[in-house]
């Protein structure tokens, strides 16, 4: 494997909001001629930890330096003779993963949140010797949300230099989507959703994982288990309450228009979704494509957690998705 860690750790992103942050080179070795550089920005869900990308991006290097040997040996001048490095970076949102919980409720708020996304790009993926990259936003369940309002705040750059969006196990407006997310929530004192959580953890693994997953891959359901038991379920109140669930996004406005960029909006967002998903059911994850004008690419045997069950067929999918956009660049 070629990934170089970089990046492990808490940084203060503004005064009193510490977060851990995770930055990895992946398929950083030169083993052919071109060699294009991007950043990829992961965004976790609700209440989720960055943890859960792990998977994928070891999965994307293995992808990608397997590319890369392969088209090492073929002719000079061949189009697929082109290296691709990513810079991964990642982070726990505060109170999640590994990030300091704040006990103001007023801290969880996606106003807050894109305020760090916000820094976060600027103060560190946007680095003096990286600030000419493209960069490709990937978002999961409810984390697309808050990359979707850093792209439409009204102070944001012009957006040449955005590649895509990779939207995974998300939805748009759709009817399950616009309530006030679990009302259990927002109704039960915390103490009785502590004594609830082994349950509510059941549940998760329950509708979260496809049945495939949970008779294939028994140590992944444990090891989620141990996981979600763990979650501060005030927290989980926290973000739960602070969501704009209503909140209208307008597609059209995500990315560059196609004359500014010479290239269609839909070939610039990769969605994907868990065939399995009973947590934002796939045709959820269709009216979002349709909303977005794009396909959405269905993984079999996965459900809302398909960066752990599927990291291998992820990583195809996005891969080939980041070299697509990477060559339409080079064209025009």
């Amino acid at each position: 494997m070629t990934i170089q860690q970089i990046q492990d750790e808490w940084i203060e992103i503004r005064p009193g909001r510490k977060l851990f942050v995770r930055h990895w080179i992946l398929n950083s070795a030169e083993a052919v001629k071109k060699t294009t550089t991007i950043n990829l920005v992961c965004v976790h869900g609700t209440a989720a930890s960055q943890e859960q990308y792990l998977p994928l991006w070891k999965a994307l290097d293995t992808t990608a330096t397997t590319s890369s040997s392969s088209s090492s040996s073929s002719k000079e001048g061949d189009d697929d003779n082109h290296n691709i490095c990513i810079h991964v970076w990642a982070y726990d949102a505060v109170g999640c993963g590994k990030s300091p919980k704040l006990e103001n409720s007023s801290s969880y708020t996606d106003d807050e949140q894109v305020q760090d996304l916000t820094i976060l790009i600027e103060n560190h993926v946007q680095q003096q010797k990286q600030q000419n990259h493209t960069t490709y936003f990937m978002g999961h369940s409810y984390g697309p949300t808050w990359i979707y309002k850093y792209l439409l705040r009204p102070q944001q750059q012009p957006k040449n230099n955005i590649g895509g969006l990779i939207l995974i196990s998300s939805g748009l407006r759709c009817q399950e989507l616009v309530v006030c997310g679990p009302k259990i929530f927002h109704y039960l004192p915390l103490w009785l959703l502590n004594c609830m959580q082994p349950m509510l953890t059941a549940n998760f693994l329950k509708i979260g994982f496809s049945p495939t997953t949970h008779k294939e891959q028994p140590e992944l359901i444990e090891a989620a288990k141990s996981d979600n038991n763990q979650n501060d379920m005030q927290t989980c109140v926290y973000y739960y309450q602070a969501h704009d669930w209503l909140a209208h996004v307008n597609p059209s406005e995500l990315l560059p228009s196609s004359s500014s960029s010479n290239r269609s909006k839909s070939s610039s967002i990769l969605v994907l979704h868990g065939t399995d998903d009973e947590m934002v059911p796939i045709h959820c994850g269709q009216a979002l494509a349709n909303a977005l004008e794009t396909d959405l690419v269905s993984v079999p045997n996965a459900s809302h957690m398909v960066l752990l069950e599927q990291p291998q067929i992820l990583a195809q999918h996005i891969l080939a998705f980041i070299k697509k956009q990477q060559q339409q660049q080079q064209e025009h």
